[in-house]
C-alpha cells in the first residue's frame, strides 16, 4: 500500500528553474536582539557621544564614523562574541548593514582595530555620557549602590604591560599574571534597569578598602 519515494528527483525546468536558484541563492538574516538594542542605543545617544568625542570636526566618512562602527562592536560583544577579525564576518549574516546603511566589508579588523584605537583615550568621558543619559532617562535610584572587585587572569608574557603582573589572586590561579577589575552597580530589583556607575583597574594586590575609597572618590 505504501508508496516508494523516487530513486531521483527530476530536473527542474523553465520558470521552475529559476525560482530553484533563486532559493538556492536566499540569504538567511539574523535580527536577534537588535529590536530592542538599537532603540536603547539611539535613547541614550551613544553614537553623538562617540562622535563627539572622538572626531568632533566630523572629518570621519559619515557611512563608517566611529559612533557606528562602535556600535558593530558593542552589538557583537553582547549578542554573539567574535574576535575582531571575525566581526566581518557576523555582521553580513546579520540585518545590521541593511539597518545602518553600510557594507560589512567597510567593517574590517583593520577598521574596527582603529576605532578601538580611537575610543581608548576618551572611555572615561564617554563612559560618564551614558551615565548621565541613562539616569535621566530611566529615572534610576542611587540611594544604593553595589560595589565589588575581581580579578582576570592572562596567558603570555605581557612584559610591558604596566598593569599585568602575578600577585594575590581572588579567582585562586596565582600562576598567571593578572588584573583586578573594580565596578560600582545599583542596586535594582528584577524589574528595573541596572547600570554600572563606575568601574576601574588596577595592577593586582591592592587592599579592599584602598580600591573602595577610590571609588567613594569617584
Amino acid at each position: 500500500m505504501g508508496g516508494r519515494l523516487p530513486e531521483s528527483v527530476p530536473v527542474a525546468q523553465g520558470q521552475a528553474a529559476v525560482v530553484e536558484g533563486a532559493l538556492d541563492q536566499a540569504l538567511v538574516r539574523s535580527l536577534g536582539a537588535l529590536p530592542v538594542l538599537l532603540p536603547l542605543w539611539q535613547e541614550l545617544g551613544l553614537s553623538e557621544s562617540v562622535n563627539r568625542r572622538c572626531d568632533p570636526r566630523g572629518e570621519g566618512p559619515e557611512a563608517s564614523d566611529v559612533g557606528r562602527m562602535a556600535l558593530v562592536l558593542i552589538l557583537n560583544r553582547l549578542q554573539a562574541p567574535q574576535p575582531v577579525v571575525h566581526v566581518e564576518t557576523w555582521l553580513a549574516s546579520t540585518m545590521l548593514p541593511e539597518l545602518l546603511g553600510l557594507e560589512a566589508e567597510q567593517c574590517n579588523d583593520g577598521r574596527l582595530a582603529r576605532t578601538l584605537d580611537a575610543l581608548l583615550p576618551h572611555l572615561g568621558a564617554v563612559w560618564q555620557d551614558l551615565i548621565v543619559a541613562a539616569l535621566a532617562r530611566f529615572d534610576l535610584d542611587l540611594r544604593y549602590l553595589c560595589y565589588d572587585l575581581t580579578s582576570v587572569s592572562f596567558c603570555g608574557a605581557y612584559e610591558e604591560a604596566e598593569l599585568v603582573r602575578y600577585g594575590y589572586s581572588r579567582d585562586h590561579r596565582p600562576d598567571r599574571k593578572q588584573i583586578e577589575r573594580a565596578a560600582t552597580v545599583t542596586a535594582a530589583g528584577a524589574c528595573r534597569w541596572t547600570i554600572g556607575c563606575w568601574r576601574a583597574t588596577w595592577p593586582t594586590g591592592p587592599p579592599r578598602w584602598r580600591t573602595c575609597a577610590a571609588c567613594k572618590r569617584s
